[in-house]
């Protein structure tokens, strides 16, 4: 059964649309170091849908703006090309991703929309906290924001499968991760880091979301994935969006020694995440 299982999943992988022509573009002048902030503007201004919601994303209370942003030139200079790419390879994401809607009650896609959204918010206060540079703060948001892809997949298309899960780890006193291997041959995860493959994501994104649960594997990019790692557990605990219902692990202390945070000093910059949270709607909201 696990075969078969395991096959599904590839095809369904297989027969996932590939990012629009525009998100693709976007990708690989962001590799390119001799690309220009301009090529950008014009790649992403030919795809009117996603101009559209990066528009939306950067003028939501999240980004606090004084003045209405109503062009991405405009966007380019106050908020920096890097901040531009990510929203608008997010805008893509998001579009290619909610398309479906959950094949089981038990499973709540809006409500893991919202602890991934969660997990955003909270990755881009950790790395505040923890000193990281300034830089680095949306790069965090973004890939906290899509590190659970592999579990929204499954939610869609594999979601009796996926409740089937859910229960063997309860009834087994499993970790999520040791029953997604054994009743559906593959983590969340690594389905998550084949989709992340398919698109061509940065490296950072992909892995993000095939390593966020475990960042001592993730090598050059375990800080990244710590984060990740923290922000997903504090989402978790203070019960914001979806839950598996399964007990809920601490980070490892290599995990915080990466960051050089203990879980205590996080609790009082973490007191503004539920109202961060509201201001950073726009990004999951149709």
């Amino acid at each position: 059964m696990p075969d078969a299982i395991r096959q599904k999943i590839l095809k369904s992988i297989d027969d996932m649309p590939s990012l629009p022509l525009t998100a693709l573009k976007i990708l690989r002048l962001a590799n390119d170091i001799n690309s220009s902030p301009q090529e950008m503007l014009d790649t992403i201004k030919v795809d009117p849908v996603i101009t559209g919601k990066v528009l939306q994303m950067i003028n939501s209370s999240y980004f606090g703006l004084s003045a209405n942003v109503t062009d991405l030139r405009q966007a380019l200079v106050m908020l920096g090309a890097n901040t531009v790419k990510n929203l608008a390879l997010t805008s893509a994401l998001l579009n290619t991703m909610k398309s479906k809607g959950s094949g089981n009650d038990r499973l709540d896609l809006d409500g893991l929309w919202l602890h991934s959204l969660a997990t955003a918010v909270g990755a881009k206060i950790i790395a505040r906290a923890a000193d990281l540079p300034r830089r680095q703060h949306d790069e965090f948001f973004i890939i906290g924001l899509l590190h659970d892809i592999g579990r929204i997949f499954s939610f869609q298309f594999l979601a009796d499968e996926y409740v089937a899960t859910i229960d063997k780890a309860t009834a087994d006193n499993l970790s999520i991760a040791e029953a997604e291997q054994e009743i559906l041959s593959m983590t969340a995860t690594e389905t998550g880091g084949l989709l992340a493959e398919k698109w061509q994501l940065p490296d950072n994104m992909l892995n993000g979301i095939k390593f966020y649960r475990n960042p001592e594997n993730a090598g050059d990019f375990e800080k990244i994935c710590s984060i990740v790692n923290i922000a997903s557990y504090f989402a978790s605990i203070k019960g914001i969006g979806w839950s598996d219902g399964l007990k809920i692990s601490e980070p490892s202390e290599k995990t915080l020694e990466v960051l050089g945070v203990s879980l205590s000093q996080l609790e009082d910059p973490l007191q503004i995440m539920e109202d961060e949270i509201e201001k950073a709607k726009s990004f999951i909201q149709e």
